[in-house]
């Protein structure tokens, strides 16, 4: 008789243990995605400590440039080469022109002030104004120089003589301190010229201390910009340069003093109503360098420079037409509204 073979009974899930089944389920997936994220959000911050050291150790900084401005601050100005400068770093922020050599008229006599405080140790001393500068000015320049107002036989403070330099652009006043500092005209123009080099003024050669048109007496916009710098250093320098008005000592011509009043005063203007406040700078002019300027500004505290050469003028405007002083009010009225929008 054949063996039967036994079934083993199957067991039957009620609704409550499939609940509970179910839950139990539940609850280790929970637990489980719990773990995983406690465990990678550890693991990911020690990585990203890790990784971070790492590149700060391997990277060098560098200095991120200055933006380039949304617009030209050189628009429809009436000079033909120009620089405009950050003096506290140096930095250039726009230029046009700025190694062309050209004239640089009476803005060579920033470099006759600069040569002349490397080499005189006592301002308060005096010279008497000699016949051969007035025959020089007859001769030599035909009288087609500016002069300060003072006289042959004229007794001088060196520092008077160096305020009629910058004020008024005295030609007389140039030739005096070349023949106080290095005894005569060709001798000091030598030491400008060294003071060029010095500076590293590649494209700058002098041949005399006024800024008298000449063939071989040239600069560029950017090499007086650093003959403005290296002299705003200098506290002397600063204040020639930034004193609207002047009056000398008394004379044995000039009994209450000879008055001069700044080429540029006029242009010295409030910060309040323009944002910007032009501190000081010395014009030029002759007919073949036209209309020039190296000034320098005061914006939200901090003093910019801005050279400009060659707006052209007409004798008969010269006198009333002042093209590089409007660039300059231009210029520094646009860099005034771009400080205040990027602040």
């Amino acid at each position: 008789m054949a063996k039967q073979r036994k079934h083993k009974k199957r067991p039957h899930l009620n609704s409550a243990g499939i609940t509970f089944i179910v839950l139990s389920l539940g609850v280790l997936l929970i637990v489980g995605v719990g773990l995983f994220a406690i465990v990678h959000l550890f693991t990911k911050d020690m990585g990203k400590d890790v990784t971070e050291s790492s590149v700060v150790a391997d990277i060098t900084p560098t200095p991120s440039p200055t933006p380039t401005p949304a617009y030209d601050f050189f628009e429809e100005m009436h000079s033909t080469e120009a620089i405009l400068v950050d003096a506290q770093t140096g930095y250039v922020i726009q230029e046009t022109g700025a190694d062309v050599q050209a004239y640089p008229a009476s803005v060579t006599k920033m470099m006759t002030v600069l040569v002349a405080l490397d080499h005189l140790d006592n301002l308060d001393m005096t010279y008497t104004m000699p016949q051969s500068i007035y025959d020089e000015l007859a001769t030599t320049y035909h009288y087609d120089l500016s002069t300060a107002g003072f006289e042959n036989g004229e007794t001088v403070t060196y520092r008077d003589l160096l305020y009629g330099v910058m004020l008024r652009s005295g030609a007389e006043c140039c030739l005096a301190i070349a023949n106080i500092v290095a005894g005569s005209e060709p001798a000091f123009v030598d030491m400008m010229n060294e003071k060029a080099a010095e500076l590293g003024l590649t494209n700058t050669h002098f041949m005399n201390c006024t800024g008298y048109d000449d063939p071989s007496h040239f600069s560029t916009a950017r090499d007086m910009s650093v003959v403005l710098l290296e002299g705003l250093k200098d506290d002397d320098f600063r204040t020639f340069i930034t004193t609207s008005q002047h009056t000398s000592n008394p004379t044995n011509y000039h009994s209450e003093g000879l008055e001069m009043v700044n080429t540029l005063a006029f242009a010295m203007s409030d910060v309040a109503e323009n944002g910007y406040k032009i501190m000081g700078g010395k014009t030029g002019y002759t007919s073949d360098a036209g209309q020039c300027l190296a000034s320098f500004a005061e914006i939200d505290g901090k003093e910019y420079v801005l050279v400009t050469f060659g707006a052209y003028v007409t004798e008969e405007q010269q006198a009333t037409t002042k093209l590089h002083v409007a660039d300059a009010q231009l210029i520094f009225g646009r860099l005034a509204v771009y400080i205040d929008r990027t602040t």
